[in-house]
């Protein structure tokens, strides 16, 4: 009996190996045991029973943390990459041309059936091309196609920036609709419009004679010119240096005085020698800056006859000697003066007649 109750009280220990998914989530899991035993004949079945127990999982998923969502594959995307202004800037009234250079940025997914429409401000910009719509069947990845734009800007268009838009639409690999747009900007200016009232230089002068000068300039045009001076170069012209008439206001005049003084023809030889006289061309530079500081110039021709300086008592007939600039105010001094010394010469004979009447009268009484 002794010897049955042993074999009755043995003990068996089975090691169990459980694999653990990879995707287990953290938490208390029940494991059942199904314990079954048989005769020795393995006939008939002796024992049989279920037990359970617990194994918790401590290196698995959270199961309170939120699934991350799903994310799309990546879209291409154009973009323009660069672009070119010929002229830049452009002059209202004037055509320019503008190169566009369209970009896939994305560096595995194509974009196909791609139309790009480009628009302007019609008030601004009158497109030249036959179209304004630009049609490509596919652009692959990291590839770049390039737009030729050509547009005139109005003659009334205010200066500053004026845009071009383009809007991009075109479909991915899955044929998904994908929109992008992008402008390009051009600077507009307008023309400076500058009229000078140059005045004639008297037919004759003398060396040695200072002559005025005074020029009439006017803004004609829409916008402020700035720095607006003149200078005179010539043989025999010597100018006083140039004449700073300032900033014009749009559809303003103003005048700026100079000073030339008239030598010879060849100032470094003096006075001697008939070849330093005679017919002189100079030149008056009309010089100003429009408001993106660019200068501009204006040329006009004068021209004058120097002759030879009078020097000491040295007098021509008055059919001879021509009125010159400088020289006026000299003869009507000399009139003036040459008037005032007769009109005293009759005065004082008069006096001296009146004094001797007197004297005789004075000795017949």
């Amino acid at each position: 009996m002794d010897r049955i109750l042993r074999k009755m009280r043995q003990i068996t220990s089975v090691h169990l190996e459980l694999e653990l998914s990879p995707d287990r989530v953290n938490g208390t899991y029940p494991v059942a045991l199904n314990i079954q035993a048989r005769e020795a004949d393995g006939e008939r079945e002796r024992f049989a029973q279920v037990f359970t127990v617990y194994v918790t999982v401590t290196d698995g998923k959270d199961p309170n943390a939120v699934p991350p969502a799903e994310i799309p594959p990546s879209q291409p995307k154009l973009i323009i990459a660069r672009y070119s202004i010929n002229p830049d800037p452009v002059t209202a009234g004037e055509e320019f041309e503008a190169a566009v250079t369209i970009l896939n940025t994305s560096s595995d997914r194509a974009v196909k059936n791609l139309r790009i429409t480009a628009g302007g401000d019609p008030a601004s910009l009158i497109p030249l091309n036959e179209t304004d719509t630009y049609c490509f069947p596919a652009l692959a990845p990291g590839s770049t196609l390039e737009l030729e734009l050509r547009y005139r800007v109005r003659p009334d268009t205010p200066i500053g920036a004026q845009t071009v838009s383009l809007a991009m639409d075109y479909e991915d690999a899955d044929a998904s609709a994908v929109s992008a747009s992008g402008e390009i900007v051009i600077q507009v200016r307008q023309a400076a419009r500058v009229e000078a009232s140059v005045p004639d230089l008297p037919r004759e002068v003398r060396a040695g004679d200072t002559l005025p000068l005074s020029l009439n300039v006017m803004n004609l045009g829409k916008n402020t010119i700035y720095n607006v001076r003149y200078t005179v170069e010539g043989p025999g012209l010597l100018s006083s240096g140039p004449a700073f008439i300032g900033n014009m206001e749009a559809g303003t005049a103003k005048a700026g005085d100079m000073n030339i003084f008239i030598g010879t023809r060849d100032m470094s030889k003096g006075y001697e020698g008939t070849e330093q006289y005679g017919r002189t061309e100079g030149i008056l530079t009309l010089v100003y800056e429009d408001e993106t500081g660019e200068e501009a110039a204006q040329t006009f021709e004068i021209t004058t006859t120097i002759r030879e300086p009078l020097f000491g008592e040295e007098e021509e007939s008055p059919e001879d000697k021509p009125e010159t600039a400088g020289q006026w105010w000299i003869s009507t001094l000399i009139g003036g003066l040459t008037i005032a010394g007769l009109a005293g010469i009759l005065i004082l004979r008069r006096r001296q007649e009146r004094r001797g009447q007197e004297k005789k009268g004075y000795e017949i009484f």
